[in-house]
């Protein structure tokens, strides 16, 4: 539950997070001049710039003074500068981050009794379109996936071989003289390893888990104010696996009346988070039966 500085606090954060990527968005249009990913970025900045007229407007309302909220230039640049260094692949999944983050603030917020309908209306407007940037970063981003592996197993093998030179290093530095240093470093490599290892793997898992908690609980929250966005998804979703549009419907109307259900079918078709649909028994497990 929020209170009203928390309101005003979370809107200000949401004001200068607009600014900066309608402004960043703009600069990446210039930059990646792509027909289909220009106008796309074009357009995200647009809508973005209207969000930031909203918020604008809810501060002024509470009698915030807005006219300190400005876009740092050099930052914009910075920031560009390092997109254009990660590359198109991992821009996309960085602004598909951001835009998760936005989606979990503003669903937050909706949660506030402080809020009147009309600005409830305003920010489940701006989640809506939220929603849709994420899809529409995470569709460019899934052309990149193959890529997003190797770059993934790469910084993992780096991060190996790093260790094993280190520990090599380590135990040759008292090996000359005398041999049991050299058998020493030899046991120094190999538990160096062995720990380098089974600490990445735990790593590893642990934070996949607390990633797909994450997505999980923001999925749920935003079901429960715009549910239709993840409606339409579902259609789109179930008349891909062969289904008709009219059996979609039937699904999508079916998880429109339980939020929980519609937010894991979410998660397992758009994520592919199915251990955690079949954590708990009930429709969700059935759904995934049906399709697996």
């Amino acid at each position: 539950m929020c209170c009203e500085s928390s309101i005003i606090d979370y809107a200000k954060k949401s004001l200068m997070d607009e600014l900066y990527s309608a402004a960043i968005y703009r600069r990446l249009a210039k930059l990646y001049t792509g027909k289909s990913v220009s106008e796309k970025l074009l357009r995200i900045a647009e809508m973005e710039g209207r969000h930031s007229r909203f918020w604008l407007y809810f501060l002024r309302r509470r009698g915030v003074e807005i006219s300190k909220f400005t876009v740092n230039k050099f930052k914009v640049l910075l920031s560009t500068i390092l997109f254009r260094i990660l590359g198109l692949a991992l821009t996309f999944r960085i602004l598909e981050i951001g835009e998760r983050n936005a989606i979990q603030l503003y669903s937050m917020m909706l949660e506030s009794p402080e809020l009147t309908e009309e600005e409830k209306q305003g920010i489940r407007s701006i989640l809506e379109d939220e929603l849709v940037h994420e899809y529409e970063f995470a569709e460019e981003g899934s052309r990149f996936k193959d890529f997003m592996n190797h770059v993934r197993d790469a910084v993992l093998g780096m991060s190996d071989g790093l260790v094993e030179v280190l520990s090599v290093s380590a135990g040759l530095a008292g090996a000359y003289g005398d041999p049991i240093n050299v058998a020493i470093g030899g046991s120094i490599v190999g538990i160096a390893g062995a720990l380098s290892m089974g600490i990445g793997a735990f790593t590893s898992v642990r934070a996949q888990r607390q990633v797909r908690l994450s997505i999980l609980s923001r999925i749920k929250l935003a079901s429960k104010y715009v549910a239709h966005v993840f409606v339409s998804r579902v259609i789109n979703y179930m008349m891909g696996k062969g289904l008709s549009k009219e059996a979609a419907e039937v699904i999508a109307e079916e998880a429109s009346r339980d939020k929980e259900l519609l937010g894991r079918i979410i998660a397992e078709e758009e994520y592919g988070l199915k251990e955690e649909a079949l954590e708990k028994p009930g429709r969700a497990g059935l759904y995934t039966g049906f399709f697996t």
